[in-house]
C-alpha cells in the first residue's frame, strides 16, 4: 500500500511540474470561459433568418445578445472604432450573410457567397463590412484586406426597444429588400437589390438542359415568364420557338402557338401574331378558346370577344355550359342584355348544382335591370 501511495504522489508531481500541466489548465480555462466543447445552451442564442427575392435566397446566421439593462450604443458597442476590433454585429462566432446569387448592396456589386458581417458604429453613418473570411470567432482576427465590400449606412432611432438583437427583412419588393439589424432602440437598414429577371433567365437556360427541356411546357413556361414580365422578348421568342419546334419537346398546340403570338403582339408584330392565332384556334379546347375570348372583354374589344365565343359554339356544339357562359358574358359586356339573359339561362341549365347559385344571381340582376 505504501508503494502505491508513493507512485500516485510521483504522478501528481510530474503533472504539476511538466508543460503538460499548463496545457491542461489552459484547456480547462477555455472550456469554462471562451469556448464550448459540448452543445450546451448559450446566453446569446443562435438564430437564422432567410428571405427569397425572386429565386435568390438570402440568409443571415447570427447569435442574439440581450440588452440586459446595459447601455449598448457607444458603451457596450463602442463608437468610431473605440475597440481594437470592429463590432461582430452579433455575438459569439462570425455573423454571416449568404447570397445565393450576385446582388447589389447599397448600390454596389457583391458576388454570390457567404461573408462575415462586421460593422463600425458611430453617432452618424455606420460602416458595414462584408468579409471574405466568414469562419472566425467574433471580430478579433478581422483583417480589412479581406473585405469583399464596405458600404455606409445610416441607423435610425426607434421608439420600441428590442431586448434581443434581431435581423429582419423589411420593405420586401419584387427585386429588393432591406435587411435591418434591430437592437435596443436602433435600427440599421441595409438595402439589397437582386437582378431577378437576369437570374431567372440564367436559371431557366440551365434547367432546360435537363428534364424540363424535354417537355414543351418547360420552354413555354420560360417564354411566358418573358412575356408576363416584359423582359428580353427576343429571348422569350426563342423559348417560344423551342416549345413549338424543339426536336425532343416541341408541340404545336393552342398554348404554344398563343404564347408565341402574344410575344409577337407585344413586340409590335400584330400581323404575325394574328396569323398564328388563326392557326391556333382550330387546335383549342373549349376552355382555352373561352378564356381567349374573355381576354378581348378585358381589353374592351367586345366585337372580337363575341366572334371568338361564337366560334367556340360552332367548334364545340355539344358543350352545354362553357360556350354559353362565354356568349352570355360577351353579350353582357357589349350591352345586349336580352341576348345575355337568353344565354345565361342555357348556361345555368348546363351548370353543375354547385355552380348554379352564382350564375343565377347574375341572371336575376340582369332580369331586374330589364
Amino acid at each position: 500500500m505504501l508503494m502505491l501511495i508513493a507512485k500516485i504522489n510521483m504522478k501528481k508531481t510530474l503533472i504539476s511540474t511538466t508543460p503538460l500541466a499548463g496545457l491542461f489548465l489552459l484547456f480547462a480555462g477555455l472550456s469554462t470561459s471562451y469556448g464550448q466543447f459540448l452543445n450546451a445552451p448559450r446566453v446569446s442564442q443562435a438564430a437564422s433568418v432567410t428571405q427569397h427575392i425572386g429565386i435568390t435566397e438570402i440568409t443571415v446566421d447570427y447569435h442574439r445578445p440581450l440588452v440586459n439593462e446595459r447601455e449598448v450604443w457607444g458603451k457596450l458597442v463602442p463608437y468610431d472604432g473605440g475597440s481594437p476590433f470592429p463590432w461582430r454585429a452579433g455575438a459569439n462566432e462570425n455573423t454571416t450573410i449568404t447570397f445565393a446569387d450576385d446582388v447589389k448592396v447599397e448600390g454596389q456589386d457583391l458576388k454570390a457567397g457567404t461573408y462575415g458581417l462586421h460593422m463600425i458604429p458611430s453617432e452618424g453613418e455606420w460602416i458595414v463590412m462584408f468579409s471574405n473570411n466568414s469562419t472566425s470567432w467574433g471580430s478579433f482576427t478581422y483583417k480589412a484586406e479581406e473585405d469583399a465590400l464596405r458600404v455606409n449606412v445610416t441607423p435610425v432611432d426607434t421608439h420600441m426597444s428590442a431586448e434581443a438583437l434581431t435581423y429582419v427583412f423589411v420593405d420586401v419588393k419584387a427585386d429588393s429588400t432591406v435587411l435591418a439589424l434591430r437592437w435596443e432602440k436602433k435600427k440599421v437598414p441595409i438595402k439589397i437589390e437582386v437582378p431577378v429577371h437576369e437570374i431567372a433567365a440564367a436559371s431557366f437556360n440551365n434547367e432546360l438542359r435537363s428534364v424540363p427541356g424535354f417537355l414543351w411546357r418547360g420552354w413555354n413556361q420560360a417564354a411566358q415568364y418573358s412575356l408576363t414580365n416584359d423582359y428580353d422578348l427576343e429571348q422569350g421568342l426563342k423559348w417560344a420557338d423551342q416549345a413549338l419546334t424543339n426536336p425532343f419537346a416541341g408541340d404545336k398546340n393552342f398554348t404554344t402557338l398563343k404564347t408565341k403570338a402574344d410575344i409577337l403582339e407585344k413586340m409590335g408584330k400584330s400581323d404575325e401574331s394574328a396569323a398564328l392565332m388563326e392557326e391556333a384556334l382550330p387546335l383549342g379546347k373549349v376552355g382555352e378558346i373561352h378564356f381567349y375570348g374573355r381576354s378581348f372583354i378585358a381589353s374592351e374589344d367586345f366585337d372580337k370577344a363575341l366572334e371568338i365565343f361564337k366560334y367556340n359554339k360552332e367548334k364545340h356544339p355539344n358543350d352545354k355550359f362553357t360556350v354559353y357562359v362565354g356568349l352570355a358574358r360577351g353579350y353582357q359586356a357589349a350591352g345586349n342584355k336580352k341576348m345575355a339573359i337568353e344565354n345565361w339561362k342555357i348556361a345555368i341549365e348546363g351548370a353543375v348544382p354547385a355552380q348554379k347559385p352564382f350564375y343565377e344571381k347574375i341572371l336575376a340582376s340582369l332580369e331586374e335591370e330589364e
